[in-house]
C-alpha cells in the first residue's frame, strides 16, 4: 500500500503518471499514422465440413505471417510470404477440433517510406462446435 505523506510526493506521482500517459499516447499515435495496421478477423468456419481457416488483411508492402491458433497456443494452420500491396489473407482449411477455442494471429513487418513497422494482432475467439 502506498502512503503519501506530503503534497510534494503526490505532485511527483502525478507528474510521473502524466509523463507515462503522454509517452504511451505518442507511441500509439506514431503507429496509427502509418495506415499499415493489419486486421485479424474471427476465423471462418464451414459447418458442413467442420473446417476453419484464419482470415485477415495487411495494407502495406512487406512480410506477413497468418496463423490459425488454439487458445492453448497450438498452431493448426500457417501461411506466410512477402507482398507489395494490400492483401486479404487466408490459411488453408483445417479440421476445427470440437470445443476448441481458435483465433486468427497475424504478424506483419511493413516497409513504409524507408521505415520498418512491426505489428502483431489477434482476433476474438471462435469456439468450434
Amino acid at each position: 500500500m502506498l502512503v503519501f505523506s506530503s503534497p510534494r510526493s503526490l505532485r511527483r506521482l502525478a507528474a510521473v503518471l502524466v509523463l507515462v500517459g503522454a509517452s504511451l499516447a505518442f507511441a500509439s499515435q506514431a503507429q496509427a499514422q502509418t495506415g499499415c495496421e493489419p486486421s485479424a478477423y474471427v476465423p471462418q468456419y464451414n459447418s458442413y465440413t467442420h473446417w476453419a481457416e484464419a482470415y485477415g488483411q495487411v495494407r502495406c508492402g512487406g512480410y506477413y505471417e497468418i496463423r490459425l491458433k488454439t487458445s492453448t497456443g497450438a498452431t493448426l494452420a500457417k501461411q506466410s510470404g512477402n507482398y507489395v500491396s494490400p492483401l486479404t489473407l487466408y490459411t488453408n482449411w483445417v479440421t476445427c477440433p470440437s470445443g476448441a477455442n481458435v483465433y486468427t494471429y497475424l504478424y506483419e513487418k511493413a516497409n513504409v517510406q524507408g521505415n520498418t513497422y512491426t505489428y502483431t494482432v489477434t482476433s476474438p475467439y471462435f469456439t468450434c462446435p
